[in-house]
């Protein structure tokens, strides 16, 4: 009950100062957390309700300043954030040496909603659409996306009937893939991605071992 409101009134700004000493300091991070703060605190009352309000209907403010803007004032991205996503990964100095990576779409949706120039407020997947093609980037999109959901799921599944460890990936997935519907920012899914595709990594041998003995047990329990 305590985390909760911790969380709606200070996670983006700790999630931003965090990204920002990654690639800064300390020093800078602290600037980054007040900054944002700052910014968060003109656009909304204090109580925890306003908000929960606040932070719940950003994705249809999205919509409608996507509608109206996309191809106008800021031009269509035609999905070419889904390529940057990936080269993101990589130390933006590195990247910098060799080209200079566009706005997130989350910093030009945040742009357009509040005039500020940060990563503070993700589309959500239909503006996130709007803003790569307009309507035609909806359907195809949504398209898209419905497609690889139901490839992944099903072969998750597949492999779930040989092995329980499989119930785990499934999870994770729900919850990343879910979850993008409501963010929308291809920068935000590949971050989210990264860590458990590192945790599963590291336990990807306690969990083999897990399946081979559920394996064995089971056969022994049938064979008995």
């Amino acid at each position: 009950i305590v985390i909760f409101p911790l969380i709606i009134f200070y996670g983006k700004q700790s999630l931003y100062s965090f990204s920002v000493g990654l690639e800064s300091s300390v020093t800078d991070a602290i600037s980054a957390f007040h900054y944002l703060h700052d910014i968060r605190l003109t656009h909304t009352n204090t109580t925890i309700l306003t908000s929960i309000f606040h932070e719940a209907f950003h994705g249809i403010h999205s919509i409608e300043v996507s509608a109206t803007e996309a191809g106008k004032s800021v031009p269509h991205t035609f999905f070419s954030d889904y390529f940057w996503c990936l080269l993101r990964i990589i130390p933006q100095k590195v990247v910098m040496t060799f080209t200079a990576p566009p706005p997130t779409i989350s910093t030009i949706n945040t742009y357009l909603l509040t005039n500020n120039f940060i990563a503070s407020s993700p589309p959500g997947i239909i503006a996130s659409f709007i803003y790569a093609a307009g309507i035609p980037g909806v359907m195809f999109g949504m398209m898209i996306y419905g497609s690889i959901g139901s490839i992944i799921e099903r072969t998750i599944y597949e492999w779930y009937c040989s092995s329980k460890v499989a119930l785990a990936f499934y999870v994770t997935f729900s919850f990343i893939y879910g979850g993008y519907v409501i963010n929308g920012d291809p920068n935000g899914l590949i971050y989210s991605i990264i860590p458990f595709i590192l945790v599963y990594l590291f336990l990807w041998p306690f969990l083999h071992r897990y399946d081979e003995d559920m394996t064995i047990k089971n056969t022994n329990t049938l064979n008995t």
